[in-house]
């Protein structure tokens, strides 16, 4: 019994595979924690659109369709590093870096994002692929040293939903425990 515990646990938060972006409210801490966040009515905040486990050294672009679960969420606005241009729209990026990005083990920042919740209503926050999209089904990053070379992007936690806004603690509990059980079904 202690051996299935044991594992379940490790199960839980086991790491993300390659090239995975998720979405976290604090710039340099990306973990379950730091992708859910309890918001301030009419108080704006930060999140971060990040790359875990990059397998390019360098990137030159992203692309990413983001959607909220209600529309009392609002982008007030998007920015990046490097000459960050984004041809789409603060929901639906399509990014090109002047220069190539550099990745980093513990996580690579692609871009922020300044949003606004207009209530303390639970909001999901789901990535999914950009409009349109080079890689049908999921978010893209483009290699810096050769940007013709696209990878398709697993999502942190699973996906769709990578980050949630003032969710109950209940919902967060069965949601990690679906994930566990999902790793077996």
């Amino acid at each position: 019994m202690r051996l299935v515990t044991a594992l379940l646990l490790v199960l839980m938060v086991a790491p993300a595979g390659a090239d995975t972006m998720g979405l976290f409210f604090d710039e340099s801490d990306f973990d379950e924690d730091s992708s859910r966040l309890a918001t301030s009515v009419g108080q704006p905040f930060s999140a971060y659109v990040v790359l875990l486990d990059a397998t390019p050294s360098t990137l030159g672009g992203y692309e990413l369709g983001i959607t909220y679960s209600s529309s009392t969420v609002t982008t007030l606005s998007v920015s990046g590093p490097n000459g960050w241009t984004n041809f789409g729209s603060s929901d639906n990026h399509l990014v090109g870096y002047v220069t190539p990005l550099p990745t980093s083990a513990s996580g690579t920042v692609l871009g922020s994002l300044n949003l606004l919740q207009f209530d303390s209503d639970w909001v999901t926050i789901d990535f999914g692929p950009s409009s349109p999209a080079s890689i049908s089904g999921s978010p893209v990053i483009a290699d810096g040293a050769s940007p013709d070379d696209l990878t398709a992007c697993e999502l942190f936690g699973g996906g769709p939903t990578v980050a949630d806004l003032n969710r109950p603690p209940q919902q967060y509990r069965e949601r990690r425990l679906g994930r566990v059980k999902a790793l077996f079904e």
